[in-house]
């Protein structure tokens, strides 16, 4: 692997753990199902130790501490079964379930914000967002945001939770998300460009696929509980990145 190919998997382990690694945390805690990652745990790793190597030789200290940062989140991905296995064992405790769905409401605001490692990006996210004033720049920006998070974060989260994924995990509230990506369609459709206007008209199709918080919870725990339904679901996350 050389240097140019180590920086883009490096980018793309990035924005997973910047949108999606934070989502899981309240369903899986520390076990995460591997074939989750972008890459597979050795590419992503021997990307970090190129990066590594390369920024301390330029003195960049602030993207070695960047990278070293995310670099032991590794760790906590294993084998697909063993971490589906430990997310059934916590369902079981009678309290797990309260304190799962306190984290997952509280995401917003513990989350809400990209401010994890966006240095990481090659692109980091745009600006703060200004919701009590939602203009052109505004929707603009969001869906921005939106598309980054479809690209980092849907398909993991799809495949742990199907087409029933708490709307707590989207970057904003859904009403937000839709005036955004309505306001953007509307500005190709007037340019004659139909191409983009129909991906923006595909991304609110794929808020269907979010739903109340609770809701999602009590079929991701029915899914996960029931064997055959877990299997298929280990079948699929095997077969994520072939």
């Amino acid at each position: 692997m050389n240097l140019e190919e180590a920086r883009e998997v490096v980018s793309d382990y990035g924005g997973f753990i910047e949108w999606a690694y934070f989502r899981f945390k309240p369903v899986l805690w520390n076990k995460y199902p591997e074939s989750l990652l972008p890459y597979s745990r050795e590419s992503i790793d021997d990307a970090l130790n190129i990066a590594t190597k390369y920024y301390n030789k330029e003195g960049n200290q602030k993207m070695v501490n960047s990278i070293e940062e995310v670099h032991y989140l590794l760790t906590y991905f294993v084998d697909d079964e063993e971490a589906i296995i430990n997310s059934v064992k916590l369902f079981k405790k009678k309290k797990w379930f309260g304190i799962m769905m306190k984290l997952i409401k509280d995401f917003p605001r513990l989350y809400g914000e990209p401010k994890h490692i966006s240095r990481l990006f090659k692109n980091p996210p745009i600006g703060k967002v200004d919701l009590e004033n939602q203009d052109q720049s505004t929707d603009y920006k969001i869906a921005d945001i939106y598309s980054t998070f479809l690209k980092f974060a849907h398909m993991p989260l799809f495949t742990i939770f199907s087409q029933k994924i708490p709307e707590s995990f989207l970057p904003f509230p859904r009403a937000y998300i839709l005036k955004a990506l309505d306001a953007q369609a509307n500005i190709h459709d007037l340019k004659g460009d139909e191409e983009n206007a129909e991906l923006f008209t595909y991304g609110k199709d794929i808020l269907e696929d979010y739903t109340d918080d609770e809701v999602a919870m009590i079929e991701l725990i029915k899914n996960f509980s029931n064997k055959k339904t877990r299997e298929s679901i280990i079948v699929d996350l095997k077969n994520s990145h072939k």
